[in-house]
């Protein structure tokens, strides 16, 4: 069973839109129109993505590329200013 999200309309006009769970887009539509109301549109909303799965299939070798870039951040750059750039003394 999948969740879909639906917009439909009733015989006033009034604009009606949620999610149902069915087997397929025709089974929405069919209840909806059971429920009176004109079908305008049905999309199957897809799975969230879980991050946790992203990097468990990560390859090894990679986890110790990303994780080796924690060591640069003691570095700190710093660009000398011009005497002119500087606030006077006064």
């Amino acid at each position: 069973m999948s969740t879909y999200a639906f917009r439909a309309i009733d015989v006033a006009g009034i604009p009606s839109r949620g999610e149902m769970d069915a087997e397929s887009k025709t089974q929405v539509s069919e209840e909806l129109r059971e429920r009176g109301l004109i079908v305008l549109d049905v999309e199957e909303q897809s799975a969230p993505v879980n991050v946790e799965d992203i990097f468990a299939r990560m390859a090894e070798w990679r986890m110790a590329q990303i994780v080796g870039q924690r060591e640069r951040f003691d570095q700190v750059f710093v660009e000398p200013k011009s005497a002119s750039n500087r606030a006077s003394d006064r």
